[in-house]
């Protein structure tokens, strides 16, 4: 992963209600419903038949919002995703084997991202598992989310 810029964009992602394919805007609440509002879904051009900020219901419990990382893969990632460091006998192996679990599953608590399996802040999750920063960001790819990917947890 990579940090992007301390300037990140504010973005939310949820399940249509309709469809239920993922769409990423901006969140909206109302009284009944929550609503993503955004200009287009990413696998889709911009020619895809989305109006701009046309309120789009989705599922409540779907929503998640960005975290300003990428994966070592360059995808977003979101609350709700599930995180894994790939390893391999030629990375330092004394250093993984005081390490915990390899996997994070992102969540948002006290205004922080943090790795729901420990509590422990995202950034400092990562950090902890690799003695060397270069590799803290680039080692972990986005393997799926707890919504489509229960079994991952």
């Amino acid at each position: 992963m990579k940090i992007t810029d301390m300037k990140r964009e504010i973005k939310f992602r949820g399940k249509r209600v309709d469809n239920g394919e993922w769409i990423y805007g901006y969140y909206y609440q109302g009284r009944e419903q929550s609503y993503i509002l955004t200009t287009k879904a990413p696998h889709e051009k911009e020619s895809s038949g989305l109006q701009p900020f046309k309120p789009y219901p989705v599922i409540p419990e779907s929503v998640g919002q960005f975290t300003g990382l990428l994966d070592k893969n360059g995808k977003e990632i979101f609350e709700s995703d599930v995180l894994n460091k790939k390893t391999t006998f030629e990375d330092n192996m004394a250093d993984k084997r005081f390490q915990p679990a390899t996997q994070i599953n992102v969540g948002f608590e006290n205004g922080c991202f943090i790795d729901k399996n420990t509590g422990m802040p995202l950034y400092d999750k990562m950090r902890t598992i690799s003695s060397f920063n270069v590799k803290v960001w680039t080692n972990y790819e986005l393997i799926g989310n707890e919504l489509e990917n229960p079994d991952l947890l």
